[in-house]
């Protein structure tokens, strides 16, 4: 390959990038601005717009990360993982295929599983995003080392990245000013063991657990209780007074009584929960 050859790929690279990053992500995120004013916000949409937000970002090296290319990966990722179902994975619902599939051979069970609980089947697979889960799934994925080497490297940026972070999640914040005249909140990691990624404001008072805790109640301590405000670079969350948003799980989102009582619930008219409390028995 000759030097003009290269030379003419990387100006129509540079040219497609910044036409993704620079016009279609201001035309993206006027639409997720508009969307999010709306009277009724639809999270499907909103879930859309913040997917392909982050896909603009998809081939992004380490060295070209910036304020907003971190914003928008960290902001989309969160917004995810609060607001949209993903389904790519093995499912407790008990169906009639499993059940069937329970009475069968060993060799027939492994083969209906296959065809039927797996999830592999993409018939059954929420393709509500427009993107492969495991696209936006690996994307996300790839980036997260990446990004939070960046967010340790650049402190300031980290403080407008995380506080323009809450922004976006809990009042529409843009994506395009992220840099407010006040100055934001300096943000750092938990100063415990395995909490490498949890950035805490640092109004925060952070007491360490002491070493009369049971490891059941280190534990709930150090996951649970440790922070009131807390976004979680390892796990893509929000946390705050000590509990996040889910979307409420498909099982209990279909039971009968519930649909009775909230209605059917579709991918457009999910509804989100707080996990408050985690029993075997009621």
């Amino acid at each position: 390959v000759t030097s003009q050859v290269l030379e003419e790929v990387q100006a129509a690279h540079d040219t497609l990038q910044e036409r993704l990053h620079v016009d279609v992500f201001k035309m993206l995120e006027a639409w997720r601005r508009k969307a999010g004013r709306a009277e009724a916000v639809s999270l499907a949409e909103m879930s859309i717009l913040h997917a392909h937000l982050a896909y603009l970002f998809k081939y992004t090296e380490e060295r070209e990360l910036d304020l907003k290319t971190a914003t928008v990966l960290l902001s989309s990722q969160i917004y995810l993982t609060h607001n949209y179902q993903f389904d790519f994975e093995a499912s407790i619902n008990k169906s009639k295929e499993a059940k069937k599939a329970k009475k069968a051979s060993k060799k027939d069970k492994k083969d209906k599983k296959l065809q039927t609980n797996s999830r592999l089947n993409l018939g059954d697979v929420d393709e509500g995003l427009l993107i492969s889960q495991m696209e936006i799934f690996t994307l996300f994925q790839t980036h997260r080392p990446k990004l939070l080497r960046w967010l340790k490297a650049n402190p300031l940026d980290a403080d407008f990245a995380l506080e323009a972070t809450i922004r976006i999640l809990t009042s529409g914040g843009s994506l395009e000013h992220l840099q407010t005249e006040q100055a934001p909140r300096h943000w750092k990691i938990l100063d415990f063991q395995g909490s490498d990624g949890r950035f805490v404001p640092d109004t925060e008072t952070l007491t360490a657990p002491g070493n009369e805790l049971s490891f059941y109640e280190w534990l709930k301590y150090m996951t649970t209780q440790a922070v009131e405000t807390e976004i979680n670079i390892q796990m893509g969350t929000y946390t705050i007074k000590n509990n996040h948003t889910e979307m409420l799980d498909t099982d209990i989102a279909s039971d009968p009584e519930f649909a009775e009582v909230f209605g059917e619930q579709t991918k457009f008219s999910r509804k989100q929960a707080v996990r408050v409390e985690t029993t075997g028995v009621r």
